[in-house]
């Protein structure tokens, strides 16, 4: 029963999520995002060159919950 429980909470295929926001300069990389409580590292993002574009960021959720 132990190692299903193992199975099931650490097993599993990455979740992520991609989002077009307004850009935020100050984000890095392998941060983590509190997202509907729900912990996400931030795992890639791209910053336009242009003055009106989005910022596009893609975070994927950690099982482990860490503390921000």
């Amino acid at each position: 029963e132990y190692m299903k429980t193992l199975l099931y909470n650490y097993g599993y295929c990455n979740e992520s999520v991609t989002a077009q926001i307004i850009p935020l300069y100050f984000l890095e990389p392998n941060k983590y995002i509190l997202l509907n409580n729900e912990h996400y590292i931030l795992s890639q993002f791209s910053i336009p060159l242009n003055y009106n574009g989005q910022m596009s960021l893609t975070l994927t959720r950690d099982k482990l919950a860490r503390p921000s």
